[in-house]
């Protein structure tokens, strides 16, 4: 038991000499010597501290939970190194949309340009921002992830290609990476559409990042999905510059 909780409980000796912060005599249990308005401190520290021990297992939980792997889990805005003009008005621009989403706006974000230009790295700031400063929950899969995941469902018993649909309609903040890569079968693309339609119909906010040029992000998307996007605005950062893996 906690020596201050176990004071409080069941006092021992008291003491003549005075607590020299409170004024209070000590009182001695075992080899303890401690005064009531210092036991009362001590546990209302403990409490405090017992209390930021679990907000940060729930932190850390919510981050694990985020799909974010090892290599991105620490992706934040001050560490994506800007060399450029275009390089800070990208992340300017991914600033200003997670600050409108944590201000309830259901904007929508297209991250696109050529491979090793941090794109990844901007989406994954966004949702530890998200994260970190409120309770809305964030998500990062691949297109490929969603449209094998949902496929995979029609041969399980249990699972339906709707109950997928809805577990990744239903996140507040959706980020699907790598659209346009492993998605091209018309099956798998329907499905990644089913996906963005249910959230356009949730209201729910998605950053498409794409290594697609946004004249081809639209065709492929099609007019009517590529009009919900923009129904409450739609953000787009171009990266365009050199493979950061390859310098």
């Amino acid at each position: 038991m906690n020596p201050a909780i176990e004071l409080l409980a069941a006092p021992n000796q008291v003491l003549s000499t005075l607590c020299p912060i409170h004024g209070y005599p000590f009182i001695k249990m075992g080899t303890h010597q401690i005064c009531k308005a210092c036991a009362n401190e001590n546990l209302e520290q403990s409490k405090l501290q017992h209390q930021k021990d679990l907000n940060n297992r729930l932190l850390q939980s919510r981050i694990k939970g985020a799909g974010l792997s090892h290599r991105y889990i620490q992706c934040g805005f001050s560490n994506y190194i800007i060399a450029t003009d275009e390089q800070k008005h990208v992340v300017e621009c991914c600033q200003r949309f997670t600050e409108q989403f944590l201000n309830g706006s259901k904007s929508n974000l297209i991250i696109f340009g050529t491979p090793g230009s941090g794109k990844t790295h901007l989406s994954s700031a966004i949702i530890r921002n998200v994260i970190h400063r409120s309770k809305l929950s964030a998500r990062y899969v691949t297109s490929s992830y969603i449209a094998q995941t949902i496929m995979n469902s029609w041969n399980i018993t249990d699972q339906s290609e709707e109950q997928w649909i809805n577990f990744f309609a239903d996140f507040d903040l959706l980020v699907i990476d790598e659209y346009g890569l492993h998605d091209r079968h018309t099956t798998r693309l329907e499905l990644i559409h089913k996906v963005l339609y249910r959230r356009y119909d949730l209201l729910k906010p998605t950053i498409i990042i794409s290594n697609f040029t946004l004249k081809d992000l639209e065709q492929d998307l099609g007019v009517r999905l590529w009009s919900r996007l923009h129904e409450n605005q739609l953000l787009s950062a171009a990266c365009y510059w050199a493979d950061y893996r390859m310098t």
